[in-house]
């Protein structure tokens, strides 16, 4: 899209930036992310879903961040319409992707769409942006922008801040989904966990270690143990556990704590 940016622009994009990626705290960032957007595209409702695709479908990680206007009629979007091949095409996106509903579908033909009439109409909204976040062509997540038929529809402006800002949110989230799993699991670790494969309390600290995200060498020297060493306890555990890498412990850690 070729659409020029003014000074303030690009003031707007690069503050933006600096004050996403000091955020550690992945509802935090998305609640911060949908703010700054709002002061360069006005809306009447923000929403910032995080997820992952798994198995061809999306899974939500948590519920959805909304800004404004109370968003209505979710649960019956996700099981009714979510599958209509005007919003799947996003799941499937393999880059940072922005779209304008108007753009894809005339007028003519979006308002009589059962999913325009049930969700659209019954809560006041008509015009549609929308950002498909995608890093290293995973999908992490989606940003929806919502104004009503009383204003204008999204301008060639917006999109075009928005096209820039998509690939820094999407790689921001993608590092804060990491840390939250990766805490998820190490707090589904436990005494119990350890004593039910029988591991040293020294095989015991590499799993808990490894278990936050660190790698291999930072938990060597954290242990004051070598990285022949190292390797050596994780295989052993790895065998008492009955697991190959970390995404099968992942899954083990996870599998007990429930």
């Amino acid at each position: 899209m070729t659409c020029k940016l003014f000074e303030k622009d690009w003031l707007f994009i690069l503050d933006t930036i600096y004050q996403l990626n000091a955020i550690g705290e992945k509802e935090a960032f998305q609640r911060e992310a949908l703010k700054c957007l709002r002061m360069s595209i006005p809306c009447c409702q923000g929403i910032f879903y995080s997820h992952l695709i798994e198995d061809g479908r999306i899974v939500n990680l948590g519920d959805p961040v909304v800004l404004g206007d109370e968003a209505l009629y979710l649960d019956e979007f996700h099981e009714r319409y979510l599958k209509d091949s005007f919003f799947e095409r996003h799941v499937l996106a393999s880059r940072c992707e922005v779209i304008r509903d108007t753009d894809v579908y005339p007028e003519e033909v979006r308002t009589q769409t059962e999913w325009y009439k049930q969700i659209y109409v019954k809560q006041g909204i008509h015009y549609a942006l929308r950002a498909v976040l995608v890093y290293n062509q995973q999908a992490v997540g989606e940003i929806d922008l919502f104004r009503p038929k009383s204003d204008p529809d999204f301008s060639d402006t917006d999109i075009r801040v928005l096209d820039i800002l998509a690939p820094h949110v999407a790689q921001r989230l993608w590092k804060l989904i990491v840390i939250e799993q990766t805490h998820n699991v190490a707090r589904g670790l436990s005494s119990a966990f350890f004593d039910t494969f029988g591991l040293t309390p020294r095989e015991g600290e590499v799993i808990a270690a490894i278990a936050t995200g660190e790698p291999d060498r930072e938990i060597a020297h954290k242990l004051c143990i070598s990285t022949s060493t190292l390797k050596k306890h994780i295989h052993n555990a790895y065998r008492k556990i009955g697991v190959r890498n970390r995404q099968q412990l992942f899954a083990a850690i996870n599998s007990k704590a429930k």
